[in-house]
């Protein structure tokens, strides 16, 4: 047990001398976050850390334009504060040496859990001016517009315009509580990481297909697109609920779905479209098959993709999985 530790919601205990990346969980980095409150609580209203995250990366993909690896780091910029807790920028300048040195420590901690040294270098610059533009709007919206503090200058916002389209006060976010940020930046982070992992599946689909010769498909392209040597280029189906479903360059699932068939559909859609689709009863459909040989080539393809499903390896997306035990969905 080590000596200088804190308690973590997920139950364990989080050494702050030696930062454990190992311990760095999502679901309790998302719970944190949205209870930790941003200017030490003087703000009009409860704004979380886990808020303002959203804010940045909504401002680093909607504003400049970054890419999903740029909006991944953004949503994580303050991860490690959901140890370390939000030390304003004065009380940092205060403690000097020591708090850089402690801070850093845990941020290095965070950016190894989630491999973000090589994004948090390369979009540094954009995802820091994404901060400092979410902070003018922070301080436009929910702070005091009265009082000698209104009229200071803040100089680290200079030159920065507060973003015009986002209302921090606006209805929905005063009666958001709390559980809607963790969960809303739950969802939103491991959209994130499993994007950035679908584009580095297809960047290495690409790097095999030129080097056998083959010209590589665009990302994303559907049941019908196929990447080097006749292998399928990474497909990702968005679900609604957080479910979805990933098709690796060699055709493997890579993530794998809750209540979502094998399209990658969900399964009430599927449903749907079979209902739609499904001729009367002694009707030949447009392919020749009758409703009873379509149940019968249901019913083998059916118990085809149940043996698939058992002969398959064991998921290897724990975020997702951990993502699903927190909102109280279940595990593949």
């Amino acid at each position: 047990m080590p000596d200088n530790w804190i308690t973590l919601v997920g139950g364990q205990a989080y050494p702050v001398d030696r930062p454990n990346q190992a311990l760095i969980r999502p679901a309790d980095v998302a719970h944190a976050l949205a209870q930790i409150n941003r200017f030490n609580g003087h703000a009009s209203r409860p704004y979380s850390v886990a808020e303002h995250c959203l804010l940045v990366a909504d401002i680093a993909e909607r504003d400049l334009g970054l890419d999903v690896f740029g909006v991944l780091g953004a949503i994580c910029h303050d991860g490690h504060e959901y140890v370390t807790g939000d030390q304003h920028t004065p009380g940092k300048r205060a403690i000097g040496e020591a708090w850089r040195q402690y801070e850093g420590r845990h941020e290095h901690a965070f950016w190894s859990a989630f491999a973000l040294h090589t994004i948090m270098a390369t979009h540094r610059q954009a995802i820091k001016l994404a901060d400092l533009i979410a902070l003018a709007t922070e301080r436009r919206d929910l702070l005091p517009q009265r009082g000698p503090a209104a009229g200071m200058r803040w100089e680290c916002l200079d030159g920065i315009e507060a973003c015009s389209r986002v209302d921090l006060n606006s209805p929905e976010r005063i009666a958001a509580r709390w559980t809607y940020w963790r969960d809303a930046w739950l969802l939103r982070f491991t959209d994130l990481d499993f994007a950035r992992n679908q584009a580095l599946f297809h960047e290495a689909d690409c790097a095999a297909s030129r080097s056998s010769g083959s010209s590589p498909q665009p990302e994303g392209g559907g049941g019908n697109t196929t990447g080097g040597e006749g292998r399928p280029a990474p497909t990702l189906h968005f679900v609604s609920g957080g479910s979805r479903d990933f098709l690796g360059p060699t055709g493997d699932r890579r993530f794998w779905p809750v209540e979502v068939k094998a399209s990658g559909l969900p399964a009430e859609s599927n449903e749907a479209d079979a209902t739609d689709s499904m001729p009367r009863e002694g009707q030949a459909d447009s392919s020749g098959l009758s409703a009873e040989g379509d149940e019968a080539a249901a019913a083998s393809t059916t118990a085809a993709e149940a043996q698939a499903d058992a002969e398959a390896p064991e998921p290897v997306d724990w975020h997702f999985n951990r993502m699903l035990q927190q909102l109280g969905g279940k595990p593949s």
